[in-house]
């Protein structure tokens, strides 16, 4: 399973900080992340079978385009792919030092994550995911969910 979060809805944000910690969490989980390693991590059935793509699309809007993109919850179940999209708090973001703006993002890929594990049919290890991921980054459960 090979996890996909280089990518993102912005607005009216500091996209040079943005990208810079987006990419630190990608090399950070080059475990699961790695394009050129993705027959590997295909094959590795570790988080499961169900899912071969998770992609997770963090959007950072300002309100006056909050209107114009929603959220999306897609999930492929015969391609075994999921394309999530959810919001990032704008004030949060904007108001936050660089470790909370790193610590929303995380949020985000674990909550979408779970939106996936919430719909699974099959053998998808959400949570299995989730802890890797919170390991590798360093980041406890709690920090995120006290956002």
């Amino acid at each position: 399973m090979r996890l996909s979060c280089c990518s993102a809805e912005v607005a009216d944000i500091d996209m040079q900080l943005f990208l810079k910690l987006q990419n630190k969490i990608e090399e950070d989980l080059s475990f699961i992340t790695d394009k050129e390693r993705e027959d590997q991590l295909r094959a590795d059935d570790t988080y499961g079978t169900e899912i071969e793509i998770l992609s997770a699309y963090p959007m950072i809007l300002s309100p006056r385009f909050s209107d114009v993109y929603k959220e999306r919850k897609l999930i492929r179940r015969k391609e075994r792919r999921a394309d999530i999209r959810l919001r990032i708090d704008y004030e949060k973001y904007q108001n936050g030092d660089d470790e909370m703006k790193r610590l929303l993002l995380i949020k985000n890929i674990v909550d979408s994550i779970m939106v996936v594990e919430s719909r699974k049919k099959g053998d998808f290890n959400g949570n299995k995911l989730i802890t890797d991921i919170l390991i590798k980054l360093k980041v406890e459960i709690e920090q995120i969910n006290n956002l």
